[in-house]
């Protein structure tokens, strides 16, 4: 299979490294002048500077001849501080899952529905590759290197995508099309089409059938998420409002297969790959929201 050529519009700049310089122990001696406001300047004073070794501690005898003993704060801060760098190292990660728990928190104090982030591991693989991808030391081809690591970012969205369709299966009210658990099988099995898309751009191993199958995949999420807010729209009672969400659902879903089709028959034009992703996952997007959209409204009038 041939392999897309990996083009970007753009380069990105030069990277410029500055190093910078550690701090040193002052070791040696260092003469300080004191401040007298009257009178001849006095001569320097001087200091011996010593090292942080120096200044341990040294026991004393005590009148009954018996060692004083040993201080344990210089154990105990050192622990501490190894303890604050263990920590340290996962600051970050701890960071954005607070952010995460507050924003659910905040939405669940508004009373609307928090729905749960089902590719975690995942998505954290995908980071692993990007960050091994942009601290590579191989400048040699840049542009490659970027377009790999675009795709990792498209690869993520798409989970988010896949996320959400996972919470509408959770969500349904008993679907007759598909049961619940086909639709998590289903959309984990898009998941990991995503995943190994993210890997092969991570080995520069992206070719044209990796893109039409995370097209692919795309499409399967549209197509499960189609049947599971239809499965819902069903329950409605007949009316205007079933008539509208209907009417709606069939013009977005006409409009995404257009939209598709156009973008796979690009790839044979040897498109620019970041852009097919960009344009793919934007439909897929935009088209699962508006489901979503469709969705709620059929929830608000079923509970």
């Amino acid at each position: 299979m041939a392999a897309l050529p990996l083009r970007l519009s753009w380069s990105p700049p030069a990277t410029v490294v500055a190093a910078s310089r550690c701090a040193r122990p002052i070791r040696g001696a260092m003469h300080v002048h004191p401040l007298c406001r009257q009178g001849p300047s006095s001569a320097p004073v001087k200091m011996e500077t010593r090292t942080r070794d120096a200044f341990r501690f040294h026991c004393q005898k005590r009148a009954d001849h018996h060692p004083e003993p040993e201080p344990e704060q210089e154990q105990e801060l050192e622990d501490d501080d190894a303890d604050m760098v263990a920590s340290s190292e996962n600051d970050g990660f701890d960071l954005v899952e607070k952010v995460q728990r507050y924003q659910k928190a905040f939405r669940a104090m508004l009373g609307g529905h928090v729905a749960a982030d089902m590719f975690l591991q995942e998505k954290d693989q995908i980071s692993n590759y990007m960050l091994k991808i942009s601290s590579s030391g191989d400048l040699g081809n840049v542009n490659a290197r970027v377009v790999a690591e675009t795709v990792c970012a498209r690869a993520r969205t798409a989970l988010d995508v896949a996320s959400k369709v996972m919470d509408i299966a959770d969500l349904g009210l008993g679907t007759t099309e598909i049961s619940q658990h086909t639709a998590h099988q289903m959309v984990r099995t898009y998941a990991a089409i995503f995943c190994n898309v993210a890997e092969d751009a991570y080995h520069m191993k992206i070719e044209m059938e990796t893109i039409q199958t995370f097209l692919g995949a795309l499409r399967g999420l549209g197509a499960i998420c189609h049947i599971l807010v239809q499965d819902t729209v069903t329950k409605l009672k007949d009316g205007p409002l079933k008539n509208n969400i209907n009417r709606h659902m069939d013009t977005h879903s006409q409009e995404f297969d257009k939209k598709m089709n156009t973008l796979e028959d690009e790839i044979a034009k040897i498109k620019t790959v970041t852009k097919v992703l960009y344009d793919g996952l934007q439909y897929a997007r935009s088209y699962i929201f508006r489901l979503v959209k469709c969705h709620k409204t059929a929830l608000q009038h079923l509970t």
